[in-house]
């Protein structure tokens, strides 16, 4: 592509990134990364997004934070992002403060997470990071 003249987009980066994660190839990831930065890309939410996806699907939370520090406008990708990364790594505390931070959550999922808390607070329920997902997921499809 590049050889042809054609400069990549941020299209371009966020396939080829998320190509990078389902192929498992995190040097080729991180040289994209560089290429990104060279090319003042780094700020596009969606790159952004795309950076700290790969690196929170990686394992890498330190190189994760860092691209979610850097980030001067996040979105709702980003936080879900951020909070799943927690969940993988078994913060769930930090993944329910992150998800009270957010903005703009709907009534359905503030009863999700009451849910979760009560749940997370019981003495005979302990939740997992599936549980999360899972009372989340059946908020959004239960839209009373």
């Amino acid at each position: 592509m590049i050889s042809f003249g054609i400069l990549p987009t941020q299209y371009t980066f966020t396939n080829v990134l998320g190509s990078c994660v389902a192929t498992g190839n995190l040097d080729i990831g991180k040289k994209v990364h560089s290429f990104i930065v060279k090319l003042g890309l780094s700020g596009v939410v969606p790159v952004a997004n795309s950076l700290f996806n790969m690196y929170a699907k990686f394992g890498d939370s330190l190189m994760a934070k860092v691209v979610f520090d850097r980030m001067r406008l996040r979105d709702k990708s980003t936080w879900n992002i951020m909070i799943s990364m927690h969940m993988q790594f078994g913060r769930l505390e930090v993944a329910l403060a992150l998800f009270d931070q957010m903005i703009d959550v709907s009534w359905n999922s503030i009863k999700a997470l009451e849910t979760f808390s009560n749940m997370f607070r019981s003495s005979s329920l302990k939740p997992d990071k599936f549980t999360l997902g899972s009372v989340l997921s059946a908020s959004h499809h239960n839209k009373s």
